[in-house]
């Protein structure tokens, strides 16, 4: 089903983070939700991805605005990384599991 070098390519984290990030992003980008939060004016509205990256709207941007920027568009891809990759334990016995692409296999 999977090639056995995509498989171990994808133990490393980085590679799932920049695989997650360009999904997430892409989804982001052409969903029309208007999350970020701009203050054009001293008028505080929510704007879309698509619209400040457009209109060079990243100066507007406020605080709330930067940091739903960088949770999407860094924090979600690498707790995704690590948590795909994370080597896992038994509670009970202390056993080393297989981590979900060793169970690929």
């Amino acid at each position: 089903m999977f090639s056995p070098f995509l498989i171990i390519f994808m133990k490393k984290p980085f590679v799932v983070f920049i695989i997650v990030g360009l999904f997430i992003n892409t989804f982001i980008y052409f969903y029309p939700a208007d999350i970020f939060q701009i203050d054009i004016n001293n008028v505080f509205k929510e704007s879309t991805l698509k619209d400040i990256i457009s209109s060079n709207l990243y100066s507007y941007l406020t605080i709330k605005g930067w940091l739903m920027l960088i949770i999407c568009s860094v924090g979600i891809p690498i707790i995704i990384a690590w948590r795909s990759t994370l080597t896992k334990y038994d509670r009970k016995t202390g056993d080393k599991k297989k981590s979900i692409f060793d169970k690929l296999n």
